[in-house]
């Protein structure tokens, strides 16, 4: 599944927008765009992917996103059940404030911000929560008031101190639009397809190279082989579930992607350094 471009429209009065969803998002769309985006959570749960990682997500979720950084959030079965599964949306460019924001030497550290959030960043829930009335304030306002409040955004996600990069840090900068393209498609599939057999011959095949460029291609860019970060991607997800579900050990391997329990238990120990039942009563 190749990320899909999107184009954000703003009203021709604004040089940025504030959203709000209401509706329950029932597929995901894996897709880009020109501008930055930050998503702050207000009533909703579900899974997030963002820099080759999925992740929970729930009420007073707030992440940054950078420009042309491929992305999809999918709402669970219980916010699809809901009629208000509210999530406020900012987007915003490069010229937001009239010319290039890198130019600005008073955002010198938000810009290092923006530079990073190509990975997502997550921030805390006392930012999120004083973001989130921001954001009301954005949207119900007019004028220079909205780029005031603006502002008052970008300080306060510049100053959090206990943000968090979500995604793999270990992805080379300076990488072509065609192999983050490539990267982001692999990327992309391994989280929809984790649960089940998955070859790097196939995988090699999806972005039209041989198994062994392919190897090579993935671990130049990521610091990591193919095989390795599957292993993470479906331990991640396997953690998840011995902390969230009563399902036994081996359905949580076989729902993980591992056929084999003996192998699933030596994979999990090797990433995380317990087993996984001990993993469970730890941090159950």
């Amino acid at each position: 599944m190749a990320p899909v471009p999107e184009i954000i429209d703003h009203p021709a009065s604004q040089s940025f927008s504030v959203r709000e969803f209401i509706t329950p998002c029932k597929e995901q769309i894996f897709h880009y765009h020109k501008e930055y985006e930050l998503t702050c959570i207000v009533n909703a749960s579900g899974e997030r992917f963002i820099g080759g990682k999925l992740e929970r997500f729930c009420n007073d979720d707030l992440v940054l996103i950078g420009k042309d950084t491929p992305h999809y959030y999918i709402h669970d079965k219980e916010t699809q059940e809901k009629k208000n599964a509210e999530v406020l949306v900012l987007h915003f460019s490069d010229d937001v404030l009239g010319g290039e924001i890198d130019k600005l030497s008073e955002l010198k550290q938000f810009v290092k911000l923006l530079n990073t959030a190509k990975h997502g960043i997550q921030f805390s829930k006392e930012i999120a929560l004083q973001v989130k009335n921001l954001l009301y304030k954005i949207k119900e306002s007019e004028g220079i008031y909205r780029l005031v409040y603006l502002l008052q955004v970008f300080q306060l996600l510049e100053t959090d101190g206990n943000s968090r990069i979500i995604g793999n840090l270990g992805v080379q900068a300076n990488v072509s639009q065609k192999d983050e393209n490539r990267i982001s498609t692999i990327y992309s599939y391994v989280s929809v397809h984790f649960q089940e057999k998955i070859s790097t011959s196939d995988v090699a095949s999806m972005v039209h190279m041989t198994p062994a460029a392919f190897c090579r291609f993935f671990k130049r860019i990521t610091r990591k082989s193919f095989i390795q970060y599957l292993n993470d991607f479906r331990i991640a997800h396997a953690c998840r579930l011995l902390t969230e579900s009563s399902l036994s050990i081996a359905d949580i391997a076989f729902k993980s992607g591992f056929a084999n329990l003996a192998n699933f238990n030596r994979t999990f120990k090797a990433n995380t350094k317990y087993t996984p039942l001990r993993y469970r009563e730890k941090f159950i």
